[in-house]
């Protein structure tokens, strides 16, 4: 992990800066009136850095599903059937990421006071100073003062409720003198819903893991759609000279989103 391309204010008395650093950073009249305040002159540098001594951020995902599925179909009438079914849909996720530095730690971590033999974060604990500027320097303690777990919890539930009847009206006579086949018809109910919750801990929440690629989003949304839809298919044609199957089919589907509005979907087609 590494936190790449971030400003932060190093303070221009910070005992743990070499000679050779703090005369880099800041002027001695700058240098001189830190000392007597302490944080109130500070270099703002890029820093880019790898944690080599803390080792890789570690990212956990488990998923847990539910699915659960009933329905029934039959026949009536002779040439009727039906189909009715229900689904239930249900995911959950957990997410954890460790070994992530925290921003805001390092900002305090790197406005020090004291000496090089006792330094100490100018905010006072549990802040302990973050020393990057000797080689080999960087100790347990520091980074345990640093690290920051993020986690995040959500779900996906789907519910979907369908219904619909398909009927031959050939034995009614609904049907063309050059067809064989009676005109059939479908038509039905349907409704789905939908909704997603997401939640991040606050540490996710304020974007305060380096290497992170920012804040997350609170999710809290869903929507749901009822729909009505007929269709119909006549044969006007079948087992003539040059015709095997000539076929009218048209459709028909009404929709109303609780987000979207209302709204309609026709087809018709000629089929040979």
């Amino acid at each position: 992990q590494r936190f790449l391309n971030s400003q932060y204010d190093i303070n221009c008395s910070n005992p743990l800066l070499s000679d050779q650093q703090r005369g880099i950073l800041c002027t001695p009249a700058q240098v001189a009136a830190d000392l007597l305040d302490p944080g109130s002159m500070s270099a703002n540098v890029e820093i880019g850095r790898r944690n080599i001594e803390g080792g890789g951020r570690v990212a956990f995902f488990e998923h847990t599903n539910y699915r659960a599925v009933g329905g029934t179909k039959g026949e009536f009438g002779g040439d009727w059937s039906y189909d009715v079914y229900g689904q239930y849909y249900y995911t959950s996720l957990f997410n954890s990421n460790t070994n992530y530095l925290n921003l805001r730690g390092i900002t305090n971590a790197l406005q020090v006071t004291g000496t090089a033999a006792n330094p100490v974060c100018i905010s006072g604990p549990p802040c302990v100073p973050y020393n990057i500027f000797t080689e080999g320097a960087v100790s347990e303690e520091q980074l345990n003062s640093l690290y920051t777990p993020g986690t995040a919890y959500g779900t996906v539930t789907q519910k979907i409720v369908h219904a619909d009847v398909t009927g031959d009206l050939g034995r009614y006579n609904f049907k063309s003198a050059f067809a064989t086949d009676g005109i059939g018809v479908n038509f039905g109910f349907e409704h789905r819903s939908e909704f997603l919750a997401f939640d991040p801990d606050a540490a996710e929440l304020a974007g305060e893991l380096a290497g992170f690629s920012g804040a997350s989003v609170s999710i809290h949304n869903g929507y749901s759609v009822s729909e009505g839809f007929a269709e119909v298919r006549a044969p006007l044609a079948q087992a003539r000279t040059g015709i095997y199957d000539l076929v009218f089919d048209a459709g028909y589907r009404y929709s109303k989103y609780s987000t979207a509005g209302n709204t309609n979907a026709y087809k018709f087609e000629i089929q040979y």
